[in-house]
């Protein structure tokens, strides 16, 4: 983290094996203290770097999209596909069994959900050296109400550039102001602030935590 802030890439790390293991005080020589298994951290500098950093090693952050979805019926994705711009969206589909009330909701939901070009407008924001990706979607249904939010999970990760907080900060607002030209998004959960940066080692844990065990999640 440190590094990133000031520009640095961390390219490789590496068992440390001293090429010396004498080191001279006061006229006597004594061993190297470098205690078990010791790791040598190798850094770049990310600005004009052609370096590319292996994903073991990316600094990453995160952050979710709430977007508003306040009615649906049969005819409500091909509207949402209308008012948006670029196209239908490059996401696969997510769920291949969805257990909702009925398979015509379930349908127009899902429809809503591959519409909508988040990644498009995400790619068309992040500055160049910066990885992104989605590995969670969720359909939220709010208990006691109609509304059902579409919850993308981005995360932002450090391929050629090193990756700063508040630059991805700035990148999570720009991406708010600029998906509700198209939609709604939930007012209690905008202007949130990324996460504090992690190894992208373990998105994985990450995302299992957060991840709903179905399409439809009551709001806790």
């Amino acid at each position: 983290m440190f590094a990133g802030e000031h520009d640095l890439l961390l390219l490789d790390v590496t068992a440390y094996e001293p090429v010396y293991n004498l080191s001279s005080h006061r006229g006597k020589d004594r061993g190297f203290k470098i205690g078990n298994n010791p790791k040598m951290y190798i850094f770049g500098k990310s600005k004009g770097s052609m370096y590319k950093v292996p994903k073991a090693h990316q600094l990453c952050t995160r952050h979710e999209l709430h977007v508003v979805i306040p009615n649906i019926d049969d005819s409500f994705g091909s509207k949402t596909n209308d008012k948006m711009e670029g196209g239908i969206s490059s996401f696969p589909p997510v769920y291949s069994e969805v257990p909702s009330p009925s398979s015509l909701e379930s349908n127009a939901l899902l429809e809503v959900v591959n519409g909508l070009p988040i990644m498009e407008i995400i790619e068309g924001i992040v500055p160049e050296g910066i990885r992104v990706e989605v590995p969670d979607r969720r359909i939220l249904q709010q208990e006691g109400s109609d509304s059902i939010f579409i919850i993308y999970f981005i995360v932002y990760c450090g391929e050629y550039r090193a990756l700063r907080r508040s630059e991805m900060d700035g990148i999570r607002r720009d991406l708010e102001i600029e998906v509700e030209k198209h939609v709604a998004l939930r007012e209690n959960r905008k202007g949130k602030l990324v996460s504090k940066p992690f190894p992208y080692a373990v998105l994985d844990s990450i995302v299992r935590v957060h991840s709903s065990q179905g399409l439809f999640k009551k709001d806790e």
